[in-house]
């Protein structure tokens, strides 16, 4: 049985991480029903965050692996990331390591890495960078076919991040980015990349009791209510945006205000995520956090009844634009931006627009960004989005199915997306 392999994913107490996967695991088995599938941690078994890893996926799909990482990661803080991360990103090529992830690979016909975070992050690029394209390289010394699955190269930090690139992009069988920026840098290394959607538009949102319950119990009604997903390192300016956006849409239009930490259990989560959205909540009247642990489709159905989703985190925007609800996004690291704007829905606020302007200027253009907003019909959203999956699909089929034609899985796009 052909064997696929993802590696480099995250644990699932980031929401985003967690819709990544679920998204992989329902196009692959749209594009080759018979292949058996691995998702591989970038955590080994003996880090604590292996336990949290897949603690959504491994509940809801069976007849998916679900394994480790060979090695151990190179996530440090503080005195120790300046200390041990440079002997882990000499140690990400060292023979070890990569013997490691030969075998762990050794049984793979198609290997795809989704790990952009990590190579555009300016607090990881240096280590964690290198180290999550060491599954190519060792697929490379074996002769295994890989790829990078959409992601976001843009902007990409560090030399050694770039060198690495190029040298396994010699036998890279394809390439799929999420934004045109990303394209481009890319091309610019001497990779032909290609145009995808994020893995997170194809999970499947659906209602749910639990959100039914949260519904009746908080006293939420479909389209009388909006959520705000702040993330961690807003600046202040981002945030005092978001805060503003959030008044003036429970003063002036009456909506309840519902903050959605994008973490949920585990230390950050608890620690980091969680105490954003209770700093945002405190300042925005009469707003709630929630505090529930949805797993991605759940939350996706639950978006897909608030009447706009105001947020910082990519992938808040992408699951709420994956159930049809309109977005207004605050400017983060320019991916938010840079996705968006290659999906043609949503707006993302630009503040440097009206920089020095006002007080009174400065809300009369926050409401009518709003108003622009609110406006976007939720048809538009959901024929967007679709005639986007059947373009990404088919290119994926394309580039898939090239990879495995020597094999004998069936390879075939699905009747009906």
């Amino acid at each position: 049985m052909t064997r696929i392999v993802i590696v480099n994913c995250g644990d699932e107490c980031n929401r985003g991480v967690a819709a990544i996967h679920y998204g992989a695991i329902h196009l692959l088995r749209r594009i080759v029903p018979s292949a058996a599938l691995v998702l591989r941690s970038i955590y080994s078994a003996e880090e604590a965050a292996w336990r949290d890893a897949f603690r959504f996926s491994a509940k809801r799909f069976s007849g998916v692996e679900f394994a480790p990482a060979p090695v151990r990661s190179p996530y440090c803080r503080g005195l120790g990331r300046r200390v041990w991360g440079p002997i882990e990103t000499w140690s990400a090529g060292s023979k070890g390591r990569l013997h490691a992830w030969c075998d762990a690979l050794s049984d793979a016909d198609l290997v795809v890495t989704r790990s952009s975070p990590l190579l555009t992050s300016s607090s990881y690029a240096a280590t964690a960078g290198v180290w999550c394209l060491g599954p190519l390289q060792a697929a490379r010394r074996i002769g295994v076919a890989y790829g990078f699955g959409p992601e976001s190269f843009h902007p990409l930090r560090g030399i050694v991040v770039r060198r690495t690139i190029r040298k396994i992009g010699d036998r890279l069988r394809f390439a799929f980015c999420r934004d045109r920026a990303s394209i481009r840098v890319l091309e610019g290394l001497g990779i032909r990349a290609e145009y995808a959607l994020d893995l997170a538009f194809w999970i499947e949102p659906r209602g749910s009791r639990e959100v039914r319950e949260l519904s009746d119990r908080l006293g939420l009604r479909a389209g009388r209510f909006f959520v705000a997903a702040p993330r961690v390192d807003m600046d202040k300016d981002a945030a005092t945006t978001m805060i503003e956006v959030s008044t003036l849409l429970v003063q002036r239009y009456g909506l309840q205000c519902v903050v959605v930490p994008h973490a949920v259990g585990g230390r950050r989560g608890e620690v980091w995520d969680v105490a954003q959205a209770e700093r945002v909540a405190r300042t925005v009247p009469d707003a709630i956090v929630l505090r529930e642990e949805f797993d991605p489709e759940t939350l996706a159905g639950m978006y897909g009844q608030a009447a706009l989703l105001v947020g910082a985190r990519v992938h808040s925007l992408l699951l709420a634009l994956r159930a049809g609800t309109p977005v207004l996004g605050i400017p983060g690291d320019g991916r938010a931006e840079a996705i968006l704007g290659a999906l043609g829905v949503g707006r993302v606020l630009r503040p440097s627009a009206v920089a020095g302007v006002g007080e009174e200027a400065r809300r009369d253009w926050l409401l009518r960004e709003i108003e622009i907003a609110l406006a976007v019909e939720r048809s538009t959203i959901h024929w967007r989005i679709q005639a986007l999956r059947e373009e990404s699909q088919e290119r994926l089929h394309k580039a898939i199915a090239g990879c495995l034609e020597e094999s004998d899985c069936e390879v075939r796009l699905a009747d009906k997306i």
